[in-house]
């Protein structure tokens, strides 16, 4: 399976792992390598794509690896760049 992210500055889309956009040349953050979270509560490094801490269990922050937008807990998409943050994030 192919996995593709809108680009925030034009909207063309683009392979997973791409640095920059095909159509317009931006940036994009989902090429960058994504550093460990740090936990709010007991600070333990997280995964970047960990949704718990694994030291205490808490949540960690829902942000969008696209454009690093906060994504709301009931969105499947980033209400920024419309990149699509997880399935089953949306329950109907």
């Amino acid at each position: 399976m192919i996995e593709t992210f809108l680009c925030p500055n034009c909207g063309e889309e683009n392979l997973m792992g791409y640095r920059f956009c095909g159509a317009c040349g931006m940036k994009l953050a989902a090429g960058m390598q994504q550093s460990e979270k740090a936990c709010s509560k007991c600070g333990a490094q997280n995964q970047p794509d960990y949704k718990f801490c694994g030291s205490c269990g808490v949540g960690l922050d829902n942000s969008c690896p696209n454009c690093g937008a906060v994504v709301p807990d009931d969105s499947r998409y980033c209400p920024n760049c419309a990149y699509l943050c997880g399935d089953g994030r949306h329950e109907v």
